[in-house]
């Protein structure tokens, strides 16, 4: 099978240079943990074990956890919502509030927040493989 691809630039191919969306949540993940500091304690932890999980998570593993597509009957499918990537949608509004009140002397924390955001919606969309 082959890993759904993420460009972070445009969604354009040509000439760009495109990542797994695994690869693009973690550079996400790091850019919010450069500002680590400016989160609320539970927040930080949030951010740490959801970057773990990703990080530890097989490629493959993490593709069949985000595609959203529906592989078992509900009563066989597997969920761990104490690690998984959505902790961090529930707490976006309080991301995007810090990222703003710091945006003068942080400018790259609402870029990854922003990016974070389009991460969630891209779900929404139709991303052929």
């Amino acid at each position: 099978m082959r890993l759904f691809q993420y460009c972070a630039h445009f969604n354009t191919w040509k000439g760009k240079r495109c990542m797994t969306r695994k690869s693009y949540l973690l550079n996400i993940l790091e850019n919010l943990e450069k500002n680590i500091g400016l989160f609320p304690s539970d927040l930080q932890q949030t951010i740490r074990e959801v970057k773990k999980f990703v990080q530890d998570s097989p490629d493959e593993t993490f593709y069949m956890t985000t595609n959203h597509v529906v592989s078992q009957p509900a009563g066989q499918q597997t969920f761990a919502p104490r690690y998984d990537l959505y902790q961090l949608t529930e707490r976006y509004s309080e991301l995007k509030r810090i990222a703003e009140q710091n945006q003068a002397a942080h400018p790259e924390l609402l870029s990854a927040v922003n990016q974070l955001r389009g991460l969630f919606e891209a779900s929404e969309g139709y991303f052929p493989e």
